[in-house]
């Protein structure tokens, strides 16, 4: 097509979390094949815990978590240690590491060990991908600016390094 417009949304189902991956790509230099091994590699370990322990960690309730929590700490350790050099693992889970190592429960658990978030940017990433390459004369990228709050400066300095004009406009 000669001319795309691609208007960036989130969604629940199917998971896509295009403003997270926006923040991954402002705030870091992202291979796609680096982003999908990590996430592949990532499940692979934590459904090789599941399998051996015969649990699924995101379906843990207050009873079960402590019945496993000394496995389940072993797992988070292991996973830190494992990832703690990789961008994706640091970007998406270590700011929940360690507020689970401050103070551990289930849902500091869950939320440090959640492929979901990664699952959804990777799909956003896919998604971005395949929008922006059916332009052949121009793409137009259409954001909510609010959603970008925290990261905006370092997003407009990415987007503009790969090629951007950006397009300010003030609701």
């Amino acid at each position: 097509h000669d001319e795309v417009v691609f208007i960036a949304e989130d969604s629940g189902n199917p998971s896509v979390k295009m403003y997270k991956f926006f923040e991954l790509m402002a705030k870091n230099d992202v291979c796609y094949n680096e982003f999908e091994n990590f996430y592949y590699e990532y499940i692979k370990d934590v459904n090789d815990f599941e399998n051996k322990n015969n649990i699924k960690v995101l379906e843990l309730k207050k009873d079960t978590y402590n019945q496993y929590a000394s496995s389940l700490n072993e797992l988070l350790h292991k996973l830190n240690q494992k990832y703690n050099n990789n961008l994706y693992y640091k970007f998406f889970f270590w700011d929940s590491y360690q507020l689970y190592v401050q103070k551990s429960g289930v849902t500091k658990f869950r939320n440090a060990i959640n492929p979901n978030n990664i699952f959804g940017t990777l799909i956003a990433y896919k998604l971005f991908y395949v929008g922006c390459s059916r332009a052949k004369k121009t793409l137009k990228i259409i954001v909510k600016r609010s959603k970008l709050d925290g990261f905006y400066n370092e997003f407009k300095d990415k987007i503009q390094k790969l090629g951007f004009d950006v397009l300010e406009q003030i609701d």
